[in-house]
């Protein structure tokens, strides 16, 4: 019976790894996706032709903020699971 709960923990501990890593992972994927998204974004509202409106510029600002926040964000979470 000993054993059994020995294997019972084991096995509980090895699918809690598992899923710790599998969260990890998925919070650095996160952030590398919203880094990807605010470097495009401002590096397009960074190129904007003169005949951009102001309006449009502005958009692709608040989006790049809004991404770099997200990816902080993510990496912050990640940063704090790793702990």
């Amino acid at each position: 019976m000993c054993r059994l709960l020995v294997g019972d923990r084991r096995e509980k501990k090895k699918e809690e790894t598992i899923t710790h890593n599998a969260q990890l992972h998925a919070t650095i994927s996160v952030a590398a996706v919203a880094f990807a998204v605010a470097a495009i974004t401002a590096a397009m509202a960074a190129s904007s032709a003169p005949s951009k409106d102001e309006r449009m510029a502005k958009i692709d600002m608040a989006m790049a903020s809004a991404a770099t926040l997200v990816a902080t964000q993510s990496v912050e979470a990640a940063e704090a699971t790793r702990a």
